[in-house]
């Protein structure tokens, strides 16, 4: 007898369903079954033993999940798309089945058999320890080495969940290739495949000019308010009081914004915090044409301001101003959330960085609002 291990992975959010088609494969073959809890043993007519451990806790399968995806999403695969629909499946399975097989050598062939059979029937995929998955068809899906034994594979899980699925298109496969590239050349980490968080060309919708120009005000006005505080300089702070009238800034900042520039001062750990709006803002005018602030260095506030204060009012500053093409916003929106994912695992590998992490994480929240209005 010798033993091995497998994890099967299904998209059915029951694992009773699970337990069922093991069950039902095996039917003939059971001698005894033990279940404790969430552990499940078949002991078959031959001797062999099959122990299984049952893992269906949301917040768990959503955490290996995730760990799960971010492992086979840097595998080095040429196949992109078969890589991105892959951590799409991955996101659709809802429980796990470690299990263990003791068993004669000549019976291993047939017990994966029909543990294949009972994938089948619950959407499931078997995790080899060498991290290899395979397909129930026993098809190799995707090696730690990026090999494959197919071309594509068909979405499989819940029909409410799939309809969910939004598939990359040439065009999103075309920027994140494009923008790995500009990563390779610097020398940054960049996933093999895109990650299931990041925005859809299809999914983008660009606010309004007057939206944008708005809360591009508001934020610089926040940024630049925390800088007077910080540096309480009186000459400045004349020339604040007229931005803000110049620009009718109360139609553009929120209650709470308005009540913060209505004090006289921040503390400094606030003024601080609120100045990384800057960068925020800086990223809202840039679609609109400013290109003062395009690198990853952090831009003048000073520089900002005398772009602004050339126009004489609110709709000068529209007129003044195009939004630029939803290609380039949303290739931009990618280049910065893999620049956060980078931060992010660089952060973990103790990497030294150019970037500050403030910068990243304000521009991406630009982006974001650009592309689907969630700031």
């Amino acid at each position: 007898m010798a033993k091995m291990q497998l994890t099967l992975y299904a998209a059915c959010k029951d694992g009773n369903d699970v337990l069922t088609a093991l069950h039902n494969v095996f039917q003939k073959e059971i001698k005894e079954v033990k279940e404790e809890n969430k552990n499940i043993s078949f002991l078959l007519h031959t001797q062999t033993k099959i122990d299984m451990e049952v893992c269906d806790d949301e917040e768990m399968v959503r955490q290996q999940m995730e760990g799960m995806s971010n492992f086979f999403a840097n595998v080095p695969c040429e196949n992109k798309m078969l890589l991105k629909k892959l951590c799409i499946q991955i996101s659709l399975f809802h429980c796990i089945f470690a299990i263990v097989i003791d068993t004669a050598k000549e019976e291993r062939t047939h017990v994966l058999k029909m543990i294949f059979e009972a994938a089948k029937a619950c959407h499931g995929f078997l995790l080899y320890p060498d991290m290899c998955l395979y397909t129930a068809d026993g098809d190799l899906l995707m090696g730690m080495d990026g090999t494959s034994g197919v071309e594509d594979f068909s979405l499989c899980g819940e029909e409410d969940a799939l309809q969910q699925v939004s598939l990359p298109s040439a065009y999103d496969m075309e920027v994140f290739v494009s923008i790995g590239k500009e990563f390779e050349r610097q020398g940054w980490l960049y996933p093999n495949c895109m990650l299931n968080k990041q925005i859809l060309f299809s999914q983008i919708h660009l606010p309004k000019k007057e939206d944008i120009g708005k809360r591009a005000l508001a934020l610089y006005a926040l940024a630049w308010f925390s800088k007077l505080c910080l540096e309480d300089d009186k000459e400045q702070r004349q020339q604040f009081e007229e931005f803000k009238q110049r620009f009718s800034l109360e139609h553009c900042l929120t209650s709470q914004e308005a009540s913060l520039l209505k004090k006289d001062t921040l503390d400094k750990q606030q003024a601080v915090e609120l100045l990384s709006k800057f960068e925020c803002a800086n990223m809202l005018f840039w679609s609109l044409g400013y290109d003062g602030g395009s690198s990853w260095d952090v831009c003048d506030v000073e520089k900002m301001k005398e772009w602004i204060m050339q126009y004489a009012s609110f709709e000068d500053f529209l007129n003044h101003c195009a939004i630029k093409d939803e290609k380039d916003i949303y290739t931009q929106y990618v280049r910065v959330f893999y620049a956060e994912h980078f931060y992010m695992q660089s952060a973990m590998l103790y990497v030294p960085l150019s970037l500050q992490e403030d910068v990243v994480s304000e521009r991406l929240r630009a982006c974001k609002w650009l592309c689907d209005g969630c700031e």
